[in-house]
């Protein structure tokens, strides 16, 4: 406005000084929106996980006759004059003290839930990362082994196998569901690659989870006669100790879910809720002028505080699938996909550096600027990321290129020696060229000399089949030469055929080629 406002203002200047800040405002604007949106989908996910648990519909049910208890008390004392219901609810003070109390009792049921429930979040993944632990030295120890190919990779695979399913067994046993409900779905590591002898026997195991715990151990043994563990034992020792841990962080999980909370402390409660229920209508009976009003100020009040009891009952155990609060069988499912990752990463060759690597090590905080190797400038983990899945990539597709590149060059060498050229090759390729347009020169020096008259390829199909366009199959389409035209095989010919490479893959174009009068012999 200033600029505006002065003799000679330009106004291209505040245009340009004002379109990057319109540009913030946009975006300001579409990221407020995308994560309003996501919020209200995350409060509709709430409300709908809320209404499938049996507390909600029982919190629901009782705030319903509640509110319609008030608008009942509502019309009757309306019908006898107004004062009759004020001569039996208590004083105003003696009501709020023991609103108070209630509000106290439903905050202290509230804390302890959520005591649980964070103990139950530590448990789970101090649990995973034990098991993990134990596997991963072992895994690493193995490095080392004496005994044959054969013995370590039988070890860790029944050790991988062993321990998923002690996990499995660890996080359905801290379930404690009953018979008839549905508990969280575990996915085993390929039990049925173990001995059907091993199987039975865990089966038919009194404690499933001790018998397995005991036979990884006994596993451990084994290995160490069998020089499959050669590892000095003070080392070896870290293995047995992650697994004593991951079994000693069971058995403490067990106390949430196998000790509640007290029975008559939740008696008390639920007496008090239900006071709470018959008593706030007929406050609500006085206070409100009309029968919505009652209805409704006694539906949120009832509901809510009863919600939050049950919520907090339904979390006095974690583990549960009906306390929707956990997801156990994630947790199992992420180490399921690390023990395989353990178990691939085996035989892989131990890291190092490239030859020319930088030897002072420098931060970009500390100024690296004079730093004579410039690839390592100021990498951060995000930039380092994209570079790497960037020359995965690159050097995924060029080792597709030259594999295909060297099936189709073996292609057209035995096509030569049957005395006939499919030119299938990438644009580099001296022996082809892809789709409409001027020709190689090879193929240019070749039709000069009349061995090989080029015509127009044809081109690309319209059906979304392969043709000239793509660069993993060019066609080279050419007639018979002249008679006499450098024809070695002599004659002339006007029939053609057509030779198909036999390493191309299907659903490749294949090249039609001229051929002379006389037919090429027959492959071998």
């Amino acid at each position: 406005q200033a600029v505006l406002a002065a003799p000679g203002g330009d106004s291209t200047q505040v245009t340009d000084r004002a379109s990057p800040l319109r540009a913030c405002s946009r975006g300001a604007r579409a990221r407020g929106a995308r994560l309003g949106g996501e919020m209200m989908m995350e409060w509709l996910s709430t409300i709908h996980t809320l209404l499938e648990m049996k507390v909600c519909r029982l919190s629901l049910t009782v705030a319903a006759l509640s509110g319609m208890l008030s608008v009942v008390l509502l019309q009757v004392n309306r019908a006898l004059g107004g004062d009759e219901l004020q001569q039996w609810v208590p004083e105003d003070v003696v009501f709020n003290g023991f609103v108070t109390f209630c509000s106290l009792v439903t905050a202290f049921r509230t804390s302890h839930a959520l005591t649980r429930y964070t103990d139950a979040a530590a448990y789970l993944h101090r649990l995973k990362a034990c098991w993990f632990d134990s596997c991963s030295t072992m895994m690493s120890f193995c490095r080392v082994a004496e005994a044959g190919a054969e013995e370590v990779e039988k070890f860790q695979h029944t050790l991988v196998r062993l321990m998923s399913l002690m996990s499995a067994l660890a996080l359905d046993g801290l379930q404690n569901e009953d018979s008839g409900s549905v508990g969280h779905r575990f996915e085993l590591l390929m039990p049925y690659d173990l001995d059907p002898g091993t199987v039975e026997r865990i089966f038919n195991a009194e404690h499933q989870l001790s018998f397995v715990f005991q036979m990884v151990q006994q596993l451990i043994v084994d290995a160490m006669k069998n020089k499959v563990l050669c590892i000095a034992p003070p080392i070896l020792t870290r293995s047995f100790q992650d697994l004593a841990q991951g079994l000693q962080t069971y058995h403490e999980a067990r106390k949430l879910s196998d000790v509640p909370l007290p029975a008559a402390y939740r008696f008390l409660t639920a007496t008090i809720l239900s006071c709470l229920a018959t008593f706030l209508p007929c406050m609500m009976a006085i206070y409100c002028k009309g029968p919505f009003s009652a209805f409704g100020y006694t539906f949120v009040g009832v509901s809510l505080t009863w919600l939050l009891n049950g919520v907090a009952q339904v979390l006095s155990n974690p583990f549960r699938k009906e306390a929707r609060a956990l997801d156990a069988s994630k947790i199992h499912n992420e180490l399921n996909h690390q023990l395989v990752q353990l178990i691939r990463q085996a035989s892989h060759p131990p890291p190092t550096v490239i030859p020319d690597f930088d030897r002072e090590l420098r931060l970009a905080s500390d100024g690296d600027d004079h730093s004579r190797n410039k690839r390592n400038k100021r990498v951060s983990l995000a930039a380092w990321r994209v570079k790497v899945k960037s020359t995965i990539s690159t050097s995924r597709s060029l080792r597709q290129d030259s594999t295909s590149f060297a099936s189709r060059l073996s292609g057209v060498k035995q096509a030569s020696e049957e005395g006939s050229l499919a030119a299938c090759a990438p644009p580099s390729s001296p022996f082809g060229r892809q789709g409409p347009g001027p020709a190689t020169p090879l193929a240019q020096e070749a039709a000069a000399r009349g061995q090989w008259p080029l015509q127009e390829a044809d081109p690309a199909p319209k059906d979304g089949g392969l043709g000239g366009a793509l660069p993993t199959a060019a066609v080279l389409r050419t007639a018979a030469p002249p008679v006499g035209a450098g024809d070695e095989r002599g004659g002339a010919g006007s029939a053609q055929t057509t030779a198909p490479n036999p390493t191309l893959q299907p659903g490749v174009a294949v090249a039609s080629v001229a051929a002379s009068s006389s037919p090429p012999p027959p492959p071998p």
